[in-house]
């Protein structure tokens, strides 16, 4: 409905006079009183203009008040015949308001849509209040929307004696609102998509408003993590909570934007880190409200942590080569160009040989490690191939290797209980083991022994392997299994061999025997490493089953 001009009319009609005519008596112009009597000639003062009832100047509001309003207004008296309407109910009905003045719905209106009006204006006359609907017209221009009320007209006692109406068109407003419906659909689909959360801080009244996704998005508290500042608060981890306590302190006192990470508990598993995009709003440079964002960035942070190390793998990877396998490879190559040429004296031929092969077992030892390390961290873990094995007999031998390898140290086997079988795979235990021991003869005073034992127990075969050597530093032992740790190194030469590559690949062999690995290391003690293997591991019952020959079928 367009706008109506500056300037408006309204029409009212006078009915008959009488109980039929619906017109309470305060709506009445007042007329002056005559008098049957002619009264006498005499020079006086003008008589005084009558008085004006004092409804005149309500009816006169009245009009002026709905000549002036845009919406349709109208007023009908209990006969349904339309006493009062503006301009705008006239434009909307596509007549002038001479034509409506007086007329019912029967005389303005389709037959249908004259009966909807007339039961409205019945509800209304029962009920005694008012009531507002909504009516969906289709025209050729498109879908349009009218917001209308309807309501009883009483007198002073309160009697019935007309309704009045107002229409709106609110198609505009209706589509507004259809937007904006759609835009909250739009943001709700973005925010599940991104795993996002809002909340919404009135700092004057002290609540914060959290979105619907908030509970999936912290895994399943229900209203987010409370309506308060400090009940948001207690659920940031106590490590976080100063860090980021200051941050809000800083813009409260100088409203500006800022980012924020922290960690936050959450019902089940471990905390997880949490990212905030804030915005401060303020008046007279006083913050008065906080907006922001959250979304949990543990995967993103582990994802970024992942690529840094592989980074740093490559990096580790092209010194390994170019330098660890490079060098004894270039010391095998001149030592056969020595050899092709005549060889070196008789008396040096000896110790040319063990050059030679020490430099081919250091490229050997080297491959393997990193075809290991490929296999536990870029393909499917470390291949096993079990069978019945003694850990006792596995011990022993390893023990005997080592003292010939190292005959100036006290290497120590220890076998506890009378059952220390299993089905293991005995080479990759040897080569857990083996780097054990190694790196305890490595990290420990040439005056001292090292211990090894085995330990039958009920379900499982204990390993251990113990040094006197200075104890592992706090700050390494959270990563002292992860892949290119190096230990405190004790001299140059085992800087050189050390690879940081063997204890990750133990305990990948120990975790595909579905085995545990521990270490102790303290000043008083010195350092042991513990192995608990179960007697039958998972890939040993996988390998069960595949050979277990089908059931004969009966005949």
């Amino acid at each position: 409905m367009s706008e109506p001009p500056a300037k408006k009319r309204s029409r009212r009609t006078e009915p008959d006079p009488g109980p039929a005519s619906g017109k309470p008596a305060a709506s009445k112009r007042a007329a002056p009183a005559s008098n049957p009597k002619k009264a006498p000639q005499t020079e006086q003062a003008p008589a005084p203009a009558p008085a004006t009832p004092a409804s005149a100047p309500h009816s006169l509001s009245l009009e002026a008040f709905v000549t002036s309003i845009p919406d349709a207004v109208f007023t009908k008296d209990l006969q349904g015949r339309y006493l009062l309407i503006n301009e705008a109910f006239a434009r909307l009905l596509g007549r002038p308001v001479e034509q409506i003045i007086g007329r019912t719905d029967m005389d303005l209106f389709p037959p249908e849509v004259a009966a909807t009006r007339i039961a409205r204006d019945r509800q209304v006359f029962a009920s005694g209040h008012a009531v507002t609907f909504e009516d969906v017209e289709h025209t050729a221009e498109g879908v349009r929307v009218w917001l209308s009320t309807t309501g009883p007209l009483k007198d002073a006692e309160g009697q019935v004696f007309g309704v009045f109406g107002s229409t709106r068109d609110i198609t505009r407003y209706q589509r507004v609102e259809e937007e904006q419906a759609l835009n909250v659909e739009r943001l709700r689909l973005c925010m599940d998509a991104a795993q996002v959360g809002t909340w919404d801080w009135d700092i004057q009244a002290g609540r914060i408003r959290w979105s619907e996704n908030i509970a999936s998005l912290l895994g399943g508290v229900p209203g987010g993590p409370g309506d308060t500042y400090e009940a948001f608060l207690q659920r940031v981890l106590a490590e976080d909570q100063t860090r980021f306590a200051e941050q809000v302190a800083t813009a409260l006192k100088a409203p500006v934007d800022f980012e924020a990470e922290f960690r936050m508990y959450v019902p089940t598993g471990a905390p997880r880190w949490m990212r905030s995009k804030v915005r401060v709003l303020s008046q007279g440079g006083r913050a008065t409200r906080m907006i922001g964002t959250l979304k949990d960035v543990t995967r993103d942070l582990q994802l970024e942590e992942e690529s840094r190390r592989a980074v740093d793998f490559q990096e580790q990877l092209v010194g390994i080569v170019s330098h660890d396998i490079r060098s004894p490879l270039g010391a095998i190559i001149s030592w056969a160009r020595i050899m092709a040429a005549g060889g070196p004296p008789p008396e040096e031929q000896q110790r040319t040989f063990k050059r030679i092969t020490s430099a081919a077992l250091r490229i050997e030892r080297l491959t393997r490690l990193l075809l290991d390390f490929a296999r536990a961290r870029l393909g499917g873990g470390i291949t096993l191939e079990p069978r019945r094995s003694d850990m006792r007999e596995l011990l022993q031998k390893v023990t005997h290797e080592f003292r010939v390898a190292y005959p100036d140290r006290a290497v120590v086997c220890e076998v506890e209980g009378t059952d220390t079988h299993g089905n293991w795979d005995p080479d990759r235990l040897a080569q857990v083991l083996s780097n054990l021991l190694e790196n305890a003869l490595k990290y420990s005073p040439p005056d001292t022994q090292v211990r090894l034992l085995a330990r039958g127990e009920k379900e499982q075969v204990l390993l251990a392997v113990h040094n006197q050597g200075k104890p592992i530093p706090p700050e390494l032992m959270p990563h002292i299994f992860e892949p290119f740790r190096r230990g405190p190194q004790s001299s140059l030469r085992t800087a050189k061999t050390s690879y940081g590559l063997g204890l990750y690949i133990v305990q990948e062999i120990v975790h595909a025997h579905g085995g545990t690995i521990e270490v102790l290391s303290n000043l008083e003690e010195g350092t042991t490493f513990t192995v608990r293997l179960p007697r039958l591991p998972p890939a040993a019952l996988e390998l069960m089953r595949r050979r277990a020959p089908a059931a004969p079928q009966r005949t």
